[in-house]
């Protein structure tokens, strides 16, 4: 289990994908989802009634909405990328295709990334007998590593863990 860190998320930010709209397309959730920690699940139902403009600090905004697993409401501070993103966007997101699609986009992104070319040791169990496997970083890349990047890296500058799980929706470290 891998998660990017703000180098990788940049490298992955920047990308010219420009003559890859539909690339960018899947690039732009996934990023949104690496500041927020939504679930796909989530990401799918944002619309611009999630957005909330704080009043006090007309600058920041907040995502609100409930999730779809845990039918928790979460209040969500929205990153100054995730700002730039729905910008480019006409302030929504843009539209999400189905998850097996968004996981094989990212392994093609994310073998653009010089850095995620790194490999990786991954052990697990498979059939009762122990796998080790040498892949490249972007082959371990799916819609998920967003959350776990998000929380490794909230995690990672000193935000509290229990912060963290209200965003995400942990029940247990």
């Amino acid at each position: 289990k891998v998660y990017l860190n703000e180098s990788e998320l940049h490298e992955i930010y920047t990308l010219d994908l420009s003559e890859r709209p539909g690339l960018k397309r899947v690039r732009d959730l996934f990023i949104v989802s690496c500041y927020t920690g939504l679930r796909y699940s989530d990401i799918k139902q944002v619309t611009e009634q999630n957005i909330i403009k704080d009043h006090e600090n007309p600058k920041d905004f907040y995502l609100q909405l409930k999730q779809t697993k845990t039918k928790d409401i979460v209040t969500i501070p929205l990153h100054e990328v995730v700002i730039d993103i729905m910008n480019s966007y006409d302030n929504v997101l843009p539209k999400p295709i189905s998850a097996q699609k968004t996981n094989t986009y990212l392994k093609e992104i994310c073998k653009l990334i010089p850095s995620l070319k790194k490999i990786e040791t991954i052990e697990f169990t498979k059939g009762g007998k122990h796998i080790t496997q040498n892949l490249p970083k972007f082959d371990l890349v799916s819609s998920h590593t967003a959350r776990r990047s998000f929380a490794t890296n909230s995690y990672l500058k000193g935000h509290k863990t229990a912060d963290i799980m209200a965003v995400t929706g942990h029940r247990t470290e």
